[in-house]
């Protein structure tokens, strides 16, 4: 597992967490390694919540770094949205560029 996947959550996933389409893992429909990794490409690319959506949908590359099938997964930009709110939220999107910088 990647460092930065490691990330420690400041406690359980809480009702607020789930009304922005944050679950566990176990629930999930899309794990959280992926996002972070569709969230770690689009600051990188510099690119909006409907860029990326279109850049993932389009690019093969982009797709198996972010681990998503093409045939079986599907990200929108409000799915990407939602993570990037909750990563904000709990101050986690420092944390991700720190430990892939260092």
């Amino acid at each position: 597992v990647p460092e930065f996947a490691k990330i420690e959550r400041p406690g359980p996933l809480t009702a607020d967490a789930q009304t922005f389409g944050i679950k566990p893992e176990a629930e999930a429909s899309m794990p959280q390694s992926t996002m972070v990794r569709v969230h770690l490409l689009q600051v990188s690319l510099n690119l909006s919540d409907p860029e990326m959506e279109s850049y993932l949908a389009s690019d093969m590359v982009a797709r198996n770094f972010c681990r998503v099938s093409s045939t079986r997964l599907f990200i929108s930009d409000s799915t990407i949205l939602r993570f990037r709110y909750f990563i904000d939220q709990y101050g986690f999107a420092q944390k991700f560029l720190e430990r892939t910088v260092n």
